[in-house]
């Protein structure tokens, strides 16, 4: 399951408040503090799921954006839940602006 707006947006549309910008820590604290929708096992996805909501055919946003699936979603970097094999101090991001993923520092 997903959550339709982006953490710190609602309404019908996803158009009201302000977005919630966070470390990677932060943003592993926020999902799994979540009680959204009456459900309160919330996580951030790993990569691969993050990634299978890239909307290839769309650019800024890469998602899908109908009313009825993620509107508005910002065309921002999404943390994953996934740390890096390598770095151990990098974590793997979405660019909802493109669809790319990479590695972000997650201070």
């Amino acid at each position: 399951m997903w959550a339709k707006c982006t953490s710190g947006l609602s309404g019908i549309l996803c158009d009201q408040g302000t977005v919630t910008l966070a470390t990677w820590q932060g943003a592993l604290d926020l999902a799994a503090g979540s009680v959204h929708a009456g459900y309160n096992d919330w996580r951030l996805p790993n990569i691969k799921e993050l990634q299978s909501i890239v909307e290839q055919r769309c650019a800024g946003p890469a998602i899908n954006e109908d009313p009825a699936v993620f509107p508005n979603t910002p065309a921002l970097r999404f943390w994953s839940s996934s740390p890096s094999a390598i770095l151990s101090n990098f974590a793997w991001i979405v660019g909802f602006n493109v669809g790319d993923a990479n590695l972000g520092v997650p201070r």
